[in-house]
């Protein structure tokens, strides 16, 4: 009998100590996994707002992209204009052309 309580101490001092243990290893494994989460999202967050800012300068120069495009489309239809009307005054018998 006594044989048994010192076996059945020993055999829970040692579920004890291997309890504490592995509890051991699964909090250090638990900070190292939350230091390299927390590591993964700062740079996550990085690219966020560097996508976010190169995303902005796209849409500026679009904006400016198109309001050149449509200055440019301006001077095009003027010299356009500017060229029908001398080749009608041209064409037109008795004027002069300019």
């Amino acid at each position: 009998m006594l044989k048994s309580l010192i076996s059945d101490k020993f055999i829970q001092k040692i579920a004890e100590s291997i309890s504490k243990s592995v509890e051991k290893t699964f909090e250090g494994h638990k900070e190292h996994t939350t230091k390299q989460l927390d590591h993964i999202l700062t740079h996550v967050e990085a690219l966020r707002l560097e996508l976010k800012s190169l995303d902005e300068r796209l849409t500026k120069k679009e904006f400016r992209d198109r309001h050149e495009y449509g200055h440019v489309q301006y001077k095009l239809n003027s010299l356009q204009d500017e060229l029908v009307q001398k080749k009608s005054d041209e064409d037109t018998p008795g004027k002069k052309a300019s």
